[in-house]
């Protein structure tokens, strides 16, 4: 079976996905400086294809509502 798997991190906030569903989502007290990637296929049948490596970044987007009641 293939499955796409997003992964990343921005400063400490951490995220998996699977074939676009959140699986896990962390905030890391003490992330590691950006570098390198790696696999491990220990016991299993991995191929790994089409692979992307990006830096990230986000902004700041304050957003606000009516309230309805």
């Amino acid at each position: 079976k293939e499955l796409r798997f997003d992964i990343g991190c921005i400063n400490g906030h951490s995220f998996m996905m699977v074939d676009g569903e959140m699986i896990t989502e962390l905030q890391d007290p003490n992330p590691l400086k950006p570098g390198k990637v790696g696999f491990s296929a220990y016991c299993t049948m991995l191929e790994i294809k089409d692979i992307e490596v990006r830096d990230l970044y986000w902004e700041e987007f304050p957003q606000e509502y009516e309230s309805e009641f």
